[in-house]
């Protein structure tokens, strides 16, 4: 009686993975490992090489336009990700204020579910559980902060510096201090039962 045995077959001899995938034979048959940059059967199919175009199918990157953080990145330790949130008014928002176009028409379950993200660097403080630490965002939170033409509108006012006159501007010859201050150099101010309600000084200029 005489044996045939057959010989084993390479599947990946012939280099079926494209984009410099990686082959790995599985007996008569073969899968890819593919790169970042493709995907697919055998990575045919190719994918956004660059970050700033990697941002907009989600993932661990920074949905922000002109942003380029991301979770795996050493610079970015310390940063936090933020999902779109699940409520459709709350995720509207946030894609208006980013001016991300091409995110209006996508729905909202599916920008959530394809982990599409805004880092911490888009919140303004009051919009954080912590602000020290910005890893928790209050339940209504919403990004302003982009760097785009016609960026947002602030959520947190900011105050007015009330300007006052520098003494050091105004003649030495024009200022004097009233003769009627007391030694101290206050006046005392009594509330109505005449009780003393604290002290100022008082210096008017001619």
């Amino acid at each position: 009686m005489t044996l045939f045995i057959a010989a084993a077959v390479d599947e990946c001899a012939s280099g079926p993975c494209q984009d410099n995938g990686t082959c790995l034979d599985r007996r008569g048959a073969f899968s890819c490992t593919c790169p970042r940059t493709s995907r697919g059967k055998v990575c045919e199919i190719a994918m956004a090489s660059s970050e700033s175009d990697r941002v907009k199918r989600g993932g661990d990157f920074c949905s922000a336009i002109g942003c380029s953080n991301a979770r795996r990145k050493q610079s970015c330790k310390g940063k936090s990700f933020f999902r779109f949130p699940k409520d459709d008014e709350t995720c509207r928002k946030w894609v208006q204020n980013s001016r991300r176009q091409d995110l209006l028409n996508i729905p909202t379950s599916t920008l959530h579910a394809r982990k599409y993200l805004f880092c911490s660097d888009h919140f303004e403080d009051k919009q954080f559980l912590r602000p020290t630490m910005k890893d928790r965002l209050v339940w209504n939170a919403i990004p302003t902060i982009f760097d785009v033409p016609n960026p947002p509108p602030k959520l947190t006012p900011t105050r007015r510096k009330l300007e006052r006159p520098d003494d050091h501007s105004v003649p030495a010859s024009k200022r004097s201090c009233s003769s009627t201050v007391t030694q101290s150099g206050m006046f005392h101010i009594q509330g109505p039962t005449g009780r003393s309600k604290g002290v100022v000084a008082l210096c008017v200029l001619k």
